[in-house]
């Protein structure tokens, strides 16, 4: 059973691997419906858990509220490939999902820094 639950990681990024490469090969993806999930998932996503984290600032304390603004700053996780190939209505879900997630995690370089930068200027850390 540990082997089993070893291997799930290393599954999932060659799952991951396989729908990029499927994804860039045939060319699925619309600029504009790219930069909008990306500006919606790591830019819009990101300021309104800032503004619930203000707006609540006396009920959360301390690395409580660190962690949940952290969580707010990640793109979509690994296994969202998974459970798209588990689920696939059409053979380019998993393809399509590969691709913006290889887009999200490029910008979440930049809005990831960008965000902690001026969530640590707020808490004046």
């Amino acid at each position: 059973l540990q082997q089993i639950g070893d291997a799930s990681v290393p599954c999932s990024i060659i799952v991951l691997g396989t729908s990029l490469g499927k994804a860039i090969t045939q060319n699925y993806f619309d600029k504009k419906v790219i930069l909008s999930i990306c500006i919606g998932r790591l830019l819009i996503v990101p300021f309104i858990s800032l503004i619930i984290i203000y707006v609540l600032r006396d009920q959360i304390y301390g690395t409580l509220k660190l962690v949940i603004f952290i969580e707010s700053l990640t793109p979509t996780a690994n296994s969202i490939i998974l459970l798209c190939d588990s689920v696939q209505v059409d053979d380019r879900v998993s393809t399509v999902v590969g691709g913006l997630m290889f887009w999200e995690y490029i910008f979440s370089l930049f809005s990831i820094t960008m965000w902690l930068t001026i969530y640590l200027r707020l808490e004046g850390l």
